[in-house]
C-alpha cells in the first residue's frame, strides 16, 4: 500500500459526489509530519495524550454523523488513518465516475477540505453584521467530517500545555474511494500492520 502515500501530486477526481454511499480510505497528517501523537515501541503504538484526544474525536464522527460507521483506524505518530464508510446517501457511488485519467493514474486523491485544523475566529469587530459563512464542503461529505474531525481535535489539543494556538495539522487530506472487496482487504491489512512497519513507514521522520 506504500502508492497511497507516494503520488502526491494527485487530485481530488472531478464529478464525484463525496455524500455518496461507499467506503473511503483517509490519511491525514500532522504539521510538517512533526510526531505529536506518541511513539511506535517495538512495533506497538502508544498513544500519548495527544493521541488519545485524536483517537476520541476521530470515533466521535460516528456519533456526529448518523449516515456513516468507521472501519480500521490506527492513529501514528505523526498521521492518522482510517476507512469511514457512508451507508447512506443520493446513491451508491458508481465505478464509471471513477473511470478517468487522474483515477487511474493517482489512487490518493488530493482534496483540501478549507479547514487548516487550527479554528480561528472569522468575525471581523469592524463590521456591523457577521461575515458570511465561508464557502466550504457540502454537509455530509467527507471535507465536513474531516473538517470537524481536525477543529474538534485540535480545540481539545489546545488546552494542553504548550498546545495553545499551534498548528496541528497539515492543511491537505487524501481520500481514497474503495472499489473492491480485495482493495478493501488489503487497506486494514496496511492500517492494522503500520505500527509494526514504522520503521519503513515513508512518514517516518528518519
Amino acid at each position: 500500500m506504500d502508492n497511497i502515500f507516494h503520488h502526491r501530486r494527485s487530485i481530488r477526481l472531478k464529478g464525484v459526489d463525496y455524500t455518496q454511499a461507499g467506503a473511503y480510505f483517509i490519511p491525514l497528517c500532522t504539521w510538517q509530519r512533526e510526531c505529536l501523537f506518541g511513539e511506535v515501541v517495538k512495533g506497538e503504538m502508544h498513544l500519548n495524550q495527544t493521541g488519545r484526544i485524536v483517537q476520541d474525536a476521530w470515533q466521535q464522527l460516528a456519533d456526529q454523523f448518523q449516515q456513516i460507521r468507521l472501519d480500521a483506524t490506527c492513529v501514528m505518530p505523526n498521521h492518522v488513518h482510517g476507512i469511514i464508510v457512508i451507508s447512506s446517501g443520493v446513491g451508491a457511488t458508481r465505478l464509471d465516475q471513477l473511470e478517468n485519467e487522474a483515477g487511474n493514474r493517482y489512487p490518493g486523491n488530493q482534496f483540501s477540505s478549507g479547514y487548516p485544523g487550527s479554528p480561528r475566529p472569522t468575525r471581523n469587530p469592524d463590521r456591523a453584521v457577521p461575515n458570511p459563512r465561508p464557502k466550504g464542503p457540502p454537509p455530509g461529505s467527507i471535507g465536513a467530517m474531516i473538517g470537524q474531525f481536525k477543529s474538534h481535535a485540535t480545540r481539545r489539543i489546545w488546552k494542553l500545555p504548550g498546545f495553545e494556538q499551534a498548528t496541528i495539522w497539515q492543511r491537505n487530506y487524501y481520500e481514497h474511494i474503495i472499489r473492491s472487496d480485495h482493495e478493501w482487504d488489503q487497506i486494514v491489512r496496511y492500517i492494522q500492520g503500520n505500527p509494526a512497519q514504522w520503521v519503513e513507514d515513508q512518514l517516518h521522520p528518519e
